[in-house]
């Protein structure tokens, strides 16, 4: 995969799960992680790609305790989406 197509994929797949926030501060938390993934450099974008993952599968939790089901499985379809990326690319690793 090149670059751009790995921080283009990223970038729209954070655009993505900015559209399923809860509410207008994880909007913004999303918003500043896809701004950070379109900067980073080689080095960085694995961290923010992690930090993605991590914020995506809070998101769910706070949708699921919340007993709002279809916004939980829209977000889980995203984070899914993610993870599946970010190991094919190499951004994250198993374990």
């Amino acid at each position: 995969m090149t670059w751009y197509y790995i921080v283009g994929e990223l970038s729209l797949l954070l655009m993505e799960m900015e559209g399923v926030a809860s509410d207008d501060e994880e909007a913004r938390i999303i918003h500043r992680l896809r701004a950070r993934a379109e900067r980073a450099c080689r080095a960085d974008l694995p961290g923010v790609a992690v930090e993605a993952l991590e914020f995506a599968d809070g998101m769910c939790e706070r949708s699921l305790l919340a007993g709002d089901a279809g916004r939980f499985s829209k977000q889980l379809e995203i984070s899914s989406e993610l993870l599946v990326f970010g190991l094919s690319a190499g951004l994250i690793n198993e374990g």
